[in-house]
């Protein structure tokens, strides 16, 4: 499985590039075709509104148009969130892309910020950087009633980034809706899964009472208040990533 959090070895590709892409070092992947290009690195900072959607933009067409086109696009990622509308078409943009794309968290990725970084193939954490908390709250205003309904298509677009992107569907959707709290669970076989803190009482009822045969060694909250708790990553392989030592 691969390793979505190899920190320092990204960190060092990118002190080889500029900040809008550069060069192959000699010698390192030759000829002309697709792994002979650039990294192209696109800032995410501040709010994500229409001024973010044209800069991801243009350097898609800019990386698309280029010949050899990158190897690699990367986002480089600090930002509280921002607008659904600026939001959901970046995201289309990465998830449409055949060129590989990484997320880099520098500092935080928060609300939409959380979005596009797991419309990314992979993500990278620096060391005390920050995602999750993609509840919609600062788009609610007076329409409250409206909850539901928009964080339901918000849980829907997490849903198809992890289903792209390889990533625990689950651990995704939690980040929306504050009242879902996730737990890793440890079975005697070794195995471990996510479940919602409802399936996990429904879950501990069906052991206790033999209509299921598994055996429960261990359970850890991985997701609160739609955050993800100190030492838990997002990974494609939740044994690699969710027992690491650090924080996202």
């Amino acid at each position: 499985m691969k390793n979505l959090f190899a920190g320092l070895l990204l960190v060092a590709l990118l002190c080889s590039v500029s900040a809008t892409g550069g060069d192959e070092p000699a010698g390192t992947a030759g000829g002309t075709g697709e792994g002979a290009g650039k990294v192209l690195v696109i800032p995410i900072t501040d709010t994500i509104a229409g001024g973010t959607q044209e800069i991801v933009k243009k350097a898609f067409e800019r990386a698309n148009s280029e010949r050899p086109r990158p190897r690699l696009i990367v986002l480089e990622i600090d930002t509280p969130g921002g607008f659904i509308s600026s939001v959901e078409p970046i995201c289309e943009k990465l998830l449409a892309s055949d060129i590989p794309t990484t997320a880099l968290v520098t500092k935080q990725a928060i609300s939409g910020g959380s979005m596009v970084a797991t419309a990314c193939r992979e993500i990278v954490m620096v060391e005390s950087s920050t995602i999750g908390d993609c509840e919609p709250h600062n788009m609610l205003g007076d329409m409250e009633n409206m909850r539901e309904k928009i964080e339901t298509k918000i849980r829907a677009d997490m849903r198809t980034n992890a289903q792209r992107n390889n990533y625990p569907a689950k651990l995704l959707e939690a980040m929306v809706t504050k009242s879902l709290e996730l737990y890793q669970v440890s079975f005697a076989d070794n195995t471990k899964e996510f479940f919602f803190k409802s399936e996990l009482e429904l879950l501990e009822k069906q052991i206790a009472n033999k209509e299921i045969s598994r055996r429960i060694t261990g359970r850890k909250l991985v997701v609160e208040e739609g955050k993800l708790r100190p030492r838990y990553r997002i990974a494609s392989d939740p044994d690699q990533s969710l027992d690491a030592p650090g924080r996202t």
